[in-house]
């Protein structure tokens, strides 16, 4: 397995915010995950990424144990996420914002431009090098922070919400991205709300809420799954 999380647990106060998660991430895969808003999904990858420190349990990448790891190790070790918020650095061209994420690897800057040009190509960002950040436009903010993440040549890319308030003809694209992505050999763990894009591209789908794993399988099994449609779906989501 490429990644495995083991019974991990945060605990914010009272409020136990993930509770004995486990699960595991093949090499290649798209794994979905869902649940209803509060249900832990974000925190989740925040203990991933060592964000929060886990109160209990453990995250394997290969080898590597993750927990107490600073961020910035986890990320070189490979395991790099996006946010629910695009933030770039409004001021400085697209071009400028990738070669950031670029420098993970290298400190030569001509080495990072070639990299941070290549994944531009790759989301589809290469007219847009030149322009500064904050005339890009939502969809292209989200394409910019995948882009930056990209750049660090990830082995694992957690991608959280990125077709958030996207139409669907651009969430259509994004699903055309993820697939390029996938055929060059990219993990991926995709946290999305979007269900048409979710059953669509993941080959396997965790279900969490308050804090539970309450299902983990195909997209067909898991939208069929009584809990999730409780919990998440809705019983008009089956039905269409």
């Amino acid at each position: 397995m490429l990644l495995s999380v083991e019974g991990v647990t945060k605990r914010f106060g009272g409020l136990t915010a993930v509770n004995n998660v486990s699960f595991q991430i093949q090499p290649g895969e798209i794994l979905g995950l869902i649940g209803p808003n509060g249900a832990g999904k974000s925190t989740l990858v925040n203990l991933i990424t060592n964000y929060y420190r886990a109160d209990g349990g453990r995250v394997l990448l290969e080898d590597h144990d993750l927990v107490g790891l600073k961020p910035n190790r986890v990320a070189a070790l490979g395991v790099v996420r996006t946010f629910q918020s695009s933030k770039p650095f409004l001021d400085i061209p697209t071009l400028d914002n990738v070669m950031i994420g670029a420098f993970l690897r290298t400190d030569n800057p001509a080495k990072a431009r070639a990299i941070a040009e290549e994944t531009l190509e790759l989301v589809h960002l290469t007219p847009f090098a030149r322009v500064p950040a904050r005339s890009l436009t939502v969809q292209n903010r989200k394409r910019l922070e995948m882009a930056r993440a990209l750049a660090t040549r990830p082995k694992l890319l957690m991608l959280d919400e990125v077709m958030a308030g996207l139409n669907p003809r651009e969430i259509d694209d994004a699903l055309d991205t993820l697939r390029q992505l996938r055929a060059k050999g990219l993990t991926m763990l995709v946290i999305e709300h979007v269900m048409r894009a979710t059953m669509n591209i993941s080959d396997r789908i965790v279900v969490l809420d308050h804090g539970e794993k309450i299902a983990e399988g195909a997209p067909a099994a898991v939208s069929a799954d009584q809990k999730v449609i409780e919990a998440y779906l809705g019983r008009g989501y089956r039905h269409a």
